[in-house]
């Protein structure tokens, strides 16, 4: 295993941090724009992309779901490791495809609001 500069920690950190605030901001705003766009509009795919702009909550959920009925099987592989400590290696993402999805959303309400609907 290699050594971790502090710079290389705190850079890290942030990125993981930064993903984890626009995972909760971008798609909130996104189904909010979606459904201002719904009440100037009236439009009903409105409400199918609010929808979908909310499945990463949903997909939150369920693993969340998931790691509560595997969680005896989990503590057993934890229990298994010989010193008790499991190296976790966790990728940083961010939602690239929410955020230019969320600019469409906003982009369309905007010109929906603008042309009256």
């Amino acid at each position: 295993m290699t050594e971790v500069s502090q710079l290389e920690f705190y850079a890290q950190s942030a990125l993981y941090y930064l993903g984890i605030v626009l995972f909760v901001v971008v798609p909130a705003s996104t189904a909010f724009f979606a459904l201002k766009g719904f009440q100037h509009s009236k439009k009903k795919g409105y409400i199918l992309i609010a929808a979908f702009a909310l499945t990463p909550y949903i997909t939150f959920a369920l693993n969340k779901i998931s790691y509560q009925l595997h969680r005896d099987e989990i503590q057993k592989m934890n229990s298994q490791s010989p010193d008790g400590v499991l190296i976790v290696q966790r990728d940083i993402t961010f939602p690239i495809y929410n955020l230019v999805f969320a600019a469409g959303v906003f982009l369309l309400a905007k010109s929906e609001k603008k042309n009256g609907g």
